[in-house]
């Protein structure tokens, strides 16, 4: 190993500490956020989801715009797609009905269209990348030959 790479390699342990710690310190604002919200689903009320969907997610937008979900499952994915392709209804319908399916608590109180601009194309590729959709280039990472 060079002198170089010797030098480098304690800096990327540092700089991943860092993103790892930071990664932390958002997961627990955004969790302690959920809790102070008066509405908000109890610790109870998320491990019964657990339960019943497996994996359970929040995303802040702030700290008061807090959306708490699961991934879709495939046959809820293919009925939204069936819906598209039979003109019942279009793409930005069906993103809204993927997250009418997969939001289980909002503090956002109205309907997606009355939203930010941003928030529906961004929890709908949250839930994506949850439920396993992900670019062919990152998916290829993923496959090992025996």
């Amino acid at each position: 190993m060079s002198e170089e790479e010797k030098v480098e390699a304690p800096q990327e342990e540092a700089a991943e500490k860092d993103v790892q710690s930071e990664g932390e310190d958002l997961q627990k604002t955004i969790t302690s956020s959920l809790d102070e919200l008066s509405d908000a689903p109890t610790k109870e009320q998320i491990e019964v989801w657990k339960a019943q969907f497996g994996e359970v997610f929040v995303s802040g937008f702030s700290e008061k715009e807090l959306v708490v979900w699961r991934p879709v499952k495939r046959v809820e994915y293919l009925a939204i797609q069936e819906a598209v392709q039979e003109g019942k209804i279009d793409q930005p319908k069906s993103e809204e009905t993927l997250l009418d399916v997969c939001v289980l608590f909002s503090s956002l109180k109205m309907a997606w269209g009355q939203t930010k601009g941003g928030v529906v194309p961004t929890l709908v590729e949250q839930v994506m990348q949850a439920s396993n959709f992900i670019a062919p280039a990152a998916a290829s990472m993923f496959v090992v030959k025996l």
